[in-house]
């Protein structure tokens, strides 16, 4: 079982309660640490990421950038953080210490696979096929890793299923 830091839950909290649900699952069975590394984007946050090449969409078009109108409370009708997307990152431990190993490719397409798998048991048996998982490293989703024309490989984005 994967321990999620303060700060990890912090930008997990940002995200739908499907996918936050979905991540808890996946901690609580991934033989692979991981991260969160990001949830919810702001505006600045979102087009400094543009800016920089690590996203193709600006702000508002991100999965990063849904946002819900909260709907009891103090606060009705204002909008609150509702992310589709999650970036993770596999950590490794040294001396105590989380160390994300950004070069290591390896690692990112071995969380990637824990996550495919377990989303594909996930969302069959939770949602009834409702959700699916879209990766950034196969965003058209059909297996071949070397046809994308930008990879990120961090990204992990909810897809809600049309029904037939």
């Amino acid at each position: 079982m994967i321990e999620l830091t303060d700060a990890a839950l912090k930008k997990l909290n940002t995200c739908t309660p499907v996918l936050q649900a979905f991540i808890h699952y996946l901690a609580g069975m991934s033989p692979m640490a991981f991260t969160v590394t990001d949830g919810f984007r702001g505006k600045e946050e979102q087009n400094k990421a543009f800016k920089e090449g690590k996203s193709q969409l600006q702000w508002p078009d991100s999965a990063h950038n849904k946002q819900s109108k909260i709907i009891s409370g103090p606060l009705i009708g204002h909008l609150k953080p509702d992310s589709q997307a999650v970036d993770l990152a596999p950590v490794t431990f040294h001396e105590g210490h989380m160390i994300i190993e950004w070069t290591n490719e390896i690692q990112w397409y071995h969380l990637a696979g824990i996550v495919r798998a377990a989303s594909l048991i996930y969302f069959n048996i939770i949602t009834f096929n409702k959700y699916k998982i879209r990766w950034g490293g196969d965003w058209n989703d059909d297996g071949i890793l070397n046809d994308q024309s930008f990879y990120d490989l961090e990204h992990f984005e909810l897809i809600e299923l049309k029904e037939d």
